[in-house]
């Protein structure tokens, strides 16, 4: 009898953090694919970071791709605040 085992690596729990902010953030902005991801965890955020971590050892690459569209995301929007932040207000009154 052949005994095979077989080990899991366990995802890069930053990876796994980026996946849940960012399929959270898709479901409220209306991405149907990451809605229904949401959706599929019953909207709850510990059961959507056991799907990540699924996602991460079944498709790394796939947990890493959208690690980095969150990451893109992170930036334009403090971009986006920094810009607005810095933008001066007009002093003269409006007629």
């Amino acid at each position: 009898m052949v005994t095979v085992s077989t080990t899991v690596a366990a995802a890069d729990a930053s990876l796994v953090d980026d996946c849940v902010d960012y399929v959270q953030f898709g479901a409220f902005t209306g991405n149907s694919l990451l809605t229904a991801m949401w959706n599929e965890a019953g909207q709850d955020a510990s059961v959507l970071r056991t799907h990540c971590e699924t996602l991460g050892a079944t498709n790394p690459v796939g947990l890493q791709n959208m690690s980095a569209q969150w990451r893109d995301i992170e930036t334009y929007i403090a971009a986006s605040q920094a810009a607005s932040a810095t933008t001066p207000e007009s002093s003269t009154p409006l007629p």
